[in-house]
């Protein structure tokens, strides 16, 4: 059933107030309007960003607020004047945007669109300064145009990038802000070559991006700073070769760093927003061809202070923003190297939790336990009729799943057509690290008959599990007892839920664990949905 052109109500994590804890609450999400696009949230996370303005630090504080900019999620419709995007398409949204008309756009150098650039304290929508979110006619106020930690939401179509619909959502939501910012700001702005020397001051999410970039780039020595040497060891991951923290030494950090590399390294990243870094990260590269780019963002009434001999003498002090991708033109490409396995994204997650629980990612940034926490929003889940096993392929090609008892089609949405595209356990392949769960819920006007599923099912199951690994594939029992609170007596049809999960979900979803699978309406028939597990 198209919700396009309607109000959708969704749940979303809403800020009220600065620093407290993010509620759960039912929002109503407006369709888009002129220019706007609607997403559906699959996966998004924490960043920095979110915690500062979460804390109300250094800005005029704007609430009730819903946070979140790092996402990846699929288009649910669009709104007047959208060509390039339509209904299914994979996305990122990102929080600062390319209009591809202003003057920024169309320069070569730049990625700093008049039009969409980041503006932290606008809660509305630039079409008619009106939020698409709201809770019983209150308005919720939008952040920097995404508002990701809602599990819909409206951005400008400027500020959504199309991307291989065959990358996975939960690992690629990171290039939509940190990721990219670091990546970035080594491979487009400081463009160390082959063997060159590359000192990284702060090893957060974001330093850490930069000491991957260094080390795709082919660097030699990769020499990360940072005040925290609990963050040494988890850097070797990214290419640091060696490490130097201020407080060991009882000279600035620049001219420790000189001394390591007999005359100061060719290129220095700073990621801390300190102005001190600033300054060291600019003195500590070499005379002559040494430049230094600044990443982080300092306090408003930091000054940048260094002789000018510094710079008479051939050092180069560079900034950026958003790593100088432009996000429509760029970020696909930038999807295309983890596709191909020369970005490693998994190794900045450190932390998943699902939607209900997202204040723990909170907490694990604020603890500093956290490079990036991925906050899962909802289980894909694909549905067939059993007494007519449907293979995937036919799914696949025909959009639709056969169900003989009620005699009429139940059309699967495009998005989870191409959602699946790559998956067929009759032939085809699963993506990696993804799990079939098979979730045989017996519905039928007379469930005592089908009290154990898994025994008299007509599908072929050896055919089925001949097709994928053991550990890929797992009969998931319950029958009508994973279902409480549904009235069977209104339901004749009889289904099996394939539920593609991550590998990962398997320590949380145990078989025979009982789940709440509310139905919910999907034509004339039903279509189940796993959420949450009771307690």
């Amino acid at each position: 059933m198209s919700t396009a052109g309607q109000i959708i109500r969704c749940k979303a994590a809403v800020a009220w107030e600065a620093a407290k804890p993010l509620v759960i609450e039912e929002v109503e999400v407006a369709p888009p309007q002129k220019n706007e696009v609607r997403l559906k949230i699959l996966f998004t996370s924490l960043c920095h960003t979110d915690v500062y303005f979460w804390e109300a630090k250094g800005q005029t504080p704007v609430f009730p607020r819903i946070f979140g900019h790092e996402a990846g999620g699929i288009v649910e419709s669009v709104g007047e004047g959208v060509t390039d995007l339509q209904p299914g398409d994979h996305v990122l949204p990102v929080f600062t945007g390319e209009c591809k008309e202003c003057r920024h756009c169309k320069s070569e150098e730049s990625n700093m669109c008049d039009l969409l650039r980041i503006n932290t304290d606008r809660g509305v929508m630039l079409n008619d300064g009106q939020t698409r979110f709201s809770i019983n006619g209150k308005p919720i106020y939008h952040f920097v145009g995404t508002s990701t930690f809602s599990e819909y939401t409206v951005v400008h179509v400027g500020c959504v990038v199309k991307i291989n619909p065959a990358a996975p959502l939960d690992k690629v939501c990171l290039l939509s802000c940190g990721i990219s910012t670091g990546l970035g700001a080594t491979l487009n702005v400081a463009k160390p070559t082959k063997g060159q020397s590359v000192a990284i001051f702060g090893l957060g999410a974001v330093g850490l991006a930069a000491a991957e970039g260094a080390r795709l780039a082919g660097a030699s020595r990769i020499i990360g700073v940072d005040l925290n040497p609990s963050r040494f060891n988890e850097a070797k991951k990214f290419g640091c070769t060696e490490f130097v923290n201020p407080k060991d030494h009882d000279k600035p950090v620049q001219e420790v760093i000189a001394e390591m590399t007999d005359g100061g390294v060719d290129r220095s990243v700073e990621c801390t927003g300190s102005i001190q870094a600033m300054i060291s990260a600019f003195e500590c590269v070499h005379d002559g061809w040494g430049v230094a780019v600044l990443v982080g963002v300092p306090n408003k009434d930091d000054a940048f202070k260094t002789h000018p001999m510094n710079l008479l003498n051939e050092r180069t002090l560079k900034g950026t923003f958003f790593g100088n991708y432009k996000p429509r033109t760029d970020l696909p490409a930038v999807v295309e190297k983890y596709m191909n396995k020369e970005l490693e994204l998994e190794k900045f997650i450190t932390h998943s939790v699902p939607f209900s629980e997202i204040n723990k990612a909170f907490e694990y940034m604020l603890q500093g336990e956290s490079l990036r926490c991925i906050i899962r929003m909802e289980v894909m889940i694909i549905r067939e009729h059993f007494g007519a096993f449907v293979s995937f392929k036919f799914l696949l090609e025909y959009g639709m799943v056969i169900n003989e008892s009620l005699r009429m089609g139940n059309f699967v949405p495009g998005y989870l057509r191409r959602a699946i595209k790559d998956i067929n356990v009759n032939g085809y392949t699963i993506p990696e690290g993804w799990t079939i769960m098979v979730v045989p819920s017996a519905i039928h006007s007379n469930p005592e008959t089908y009290k154990d599923p898994l025994t008299f099912n007509p599908w072929r199951w050896k055919d089925l599990a001949g097709n994928v690994a053991a550990k890929n594939f797992i009969p998931f029992g319950g029958g009508v007892r994973s279902c409480p609170g549904v009235d069977f007596s209104k339901v004749l049809m009889s289904v099996f839920l394939h539920v593609l999960v991550k590998k990962d979900r398997w320590s949380e979803i145990k078989q025979g664990e009982i789940v709440r699978a509310p139905i919910m309406g999907f034509g004339k028939g039903y279509c189940i949905k796993v959420s949450e597990k009771l307690k």
